[in-house]
């Protein structure tokens, strides 16, 4: 529960249902709390000496399982934070088509207008 605390052993027959709309999330917590008095000192001491010597690991293994919604206008769950992208694919399509051919205009025009230079400056050379 979400101030309740169990047992290790207790973990693994853990499990929630919930239901969360399309394209939404939500978050699980897990805390660790381990009770100064609880009545197993030589256990503590062992478990402390192992950890200075390797690492103690838990392992915790979270399965999720979709199914469809009897109810299509469930809308439960976290909305993902919006980034503000409002990208629009046909408008920066359309500009960078447009640039890519003033491009190539101002290039052939350059072409032409040195092609008319070196003939000019030919006729200029012959007289």
């Amino acid at each position: 529960g979400k101030d309740a605390y169990a047992q290790v052993a207790e973990l693994d027959a853990a499990s929630d249902k919930a239901t969360l709309g399309a394209g939404k999330y939500t978050y699980y917590t897990l805390d660790w709390v381990w009770p100064f008095e609880r009545g197993e000192d030589e256990l503590d001491t062992e478990l402390g000496n192992l950890a200075v010597q390797q690492d103690l690991t838990f392992t915790i293994q979270i399965k999720t399982m979709a199914t469809a919604s009897d109810n299509p206008d469930d809308n439960s769950g976290i909305l993902p934070p919006y980034t503000g992208d409002d990208f629009n694919l046909i408008l920066w399509s359309a500009l960078a088509v447009g640039s890519f051919i003033i491009m190539l205009i101002l290039i052939i025009y350059q072409k032409k207008e040195r092609q008319r230079e070196q003939a000019e400056a030919q006729t200029l050379e012959t007289k």
